[in-house]
């Protein structure tokens, strides 16, 4: 959410430390500025630029923040960690939040096990898919053999539907 900036006498009664920012697509000087409490002419004099110029998404910004607790630091830092995963790996917020958490937060455990989920859906994925292949091509033959025999003479099936015919003449004959 965005928040107005904070005029010059809370900041300057708050103590403020320089941060960096990563810019996400569709940022603007203007949102930037406005979610880090800042005007728009400061942040482009801390970044020794221009508010005419355009940001590009990756871009390093320095930002100014109120100073936070240690906890709150932590908390900060782990909830752009979340952020991070989630444009990295192109996944769900909540799943960002599950591997970097289970993983105490540790980054490159926690990429490699979503990799390793990933290959591994992917994997099962095409699995399913040879099954369901098989299912329909079984199917197929049952159909078309029980189109083509007369139902109730036993041994004129095919060999590969010997072992289902009582089974296959009970369902033909009972429906």
């Amino acid at each position: 959410t965005l928040r107005a900036p904070l005029p010059v006498a809370a900041a300057q009664q708050s103590e403020l430390v320089e941060a960096q920012y990563i810019v996400a697509q569709f940022d603007t000087f203007r949102s930037v500025a406005l979610r880090h409490g800042m005007t728009v002419e400061a942040l482009a004099a801390l970044n020794n630029t221009s508010v005419t110029r355009c940001l590009q998404m990756g871009q390093m910004l320095h930002v100014l923040r109120p100073a936070l607790s240690d906890a709150d630091e932590e908390a900060r830092q782990r909830r752009e960690m979340v952020v991070r995963f989630k444009r990295q790996q192109k996944c769900s917020a909540e799943e960002s939040k599950y591997y970097l958490e289970t993983n105490e937060f540790s980054w490159e455990i926690a990429v490699s096990e979503r990799s390793a989920d990933v290959s591994w859906e992917r994997e099962n994925a095409r699995a399913r898919q040879d099954e369901e292949a098989e299912a329909e091509r079984e199917a197929s033959l049952l159909i078309s053999a029980l189109t083509s025999q007369r139902v109730g003479e036993q041994g004129t099936w095919p060999a590969y539907l010997r072992p289902w015919e009582n089974q296959l003449i009970r369902r033909c004959v009972l429906g």
